[in-house]
């Protein structure tokens, strides 16, 4: 299982993944967001910031972990997927409505016969940049069996340092 995922990372064309960077452009990029989505300006606002303290540094793309909270259809999925083409950035949304356990995620534990990567793994595995967005869609209706808590990654993912070697269930040998 280890060398078929390793195979597969290697047909992506780079044995390195990088980071993605911040376009030259990133201040008229991010009032053109905030011109599409006004139901995102204080989330616009935040980029600013951030891409603003990002060009005095490395120049790539870190963005924190943001909280949507709103009604469906006001834009969430289309304005994260505007900017991640924009960014050029892989982009996923995974729903937590229907998840029951963390496996969605971060894999199931290798000594399943069945065992899967999660779709974080197969992100990060399958792309150019290791910096993707991921949007977690229903956050608030995820639900689970206590031993089997779908969100209980996070703790560990939405801390920076621990999310530095992000390890799947199903192989962990890479991180």
């Amino acid at each position: 299982k280890l060398r078929a995922t390793v195979t597969k990372m290697r047909l992506v064309g780079c044995p390195i993944r990088s980071l993605g960077t911040i376009p030259d452009d990133w201040k008229e990029m991010t009032d053109e967001f905030e011109k599409r989505f006004p139901n995102f300006s204080e989330f616009a606002n935040v980029l600013k910031g951030q891409f603003s303290l990002s060009t005095l540094g490395d120049g790539r793309v870190s963005i924190p972990p943001t909280l949507f909270v709103g009604p469906p259809g006001i834009g969430k999925t289309e304005a994260m997927q505007w900017l991640s083409n924009r960014l050029d950035l892989p982009f996923t949304v995974i729903d937590m409505s229907t998840a029951q356990s963390n496996a969605s995620l971060v894999g199931s534990e290798a000594f399943w016969s069945n065992s899967q990567p999660g779709e974080l793994f197969n992100l990060l595995a399958e792309s150019r940049f290791i910096n993707p967005l991921v949007l977690l869609d229903e956050l608030d209706k995820a639900a689970g069996d206590q031993r089997f808590d779908p969100l209980a990654p996070l703790y560990t993912l939405l801390e920076q340092r621990a999310a530095r070697r992000f390890k799947d269930l199903s192989i962990r040998d890479l991180a």
